[in-house]
């Protein structure tokens, strides 16, 4: 499984990515990370990622911030895809934008909740045996 990661400290989540992958996912997700909106191009690309992990806070030499490179996704089709990453209380900003519907995954990221999240939007809580 495919899963695009925007984050610019990519090492804030990078521990936790790949030990989900380790220990409940048999190592079949594979993560590609980006560090600035700038850098991924391939927007007609995205329907081989099964999710799209967006952090909100994208570096200052991002030229988008999360928020923007979401109505990107958004004008692509891909918003059931996507997962809001923040160590932040965005909760006021989501009404605003009307991206309430978007789940959050707060950093630091605790390993159960990426787990059950993946699992969840991928449809994967009934793994075939």
């Amino acid at each position: 499984m495919n899963i695009l990661v925007f984050e610019n400290e990519i090492q804030e989540v990078f521990d936790s990515f790949n030990d989900v992958n380790y220990l409940d996912f048999s190592n079949k997700l594979k993560f590609t990370f980006i560090t600035k909106s700038q850098d991924f191009k391939e927007f007609r690309k995205l329907e081989n990622y099964s999710l799209i992990f967006v952090d909100i806070d994208l570096s200052i030499r991002s030229e988008k911030d999360g928020f923007g490179l979401i109505s990107d996704l958004n004008a692509h089709n891909q918003r059931s895809k996507i997962i809001i990453l923040t160590g932040n209380d965005i909760s006021d900003q989501l009404k605003h934008y009307e991206l309430s519907d978007i789940p959050v995954l707060e950093k630091p990221v605790i390993h159960s909740e990426l787990t059950e999240l993946i699992k969840k939007m991928t449809n994967e809580n009934n793994p075939s045996p």
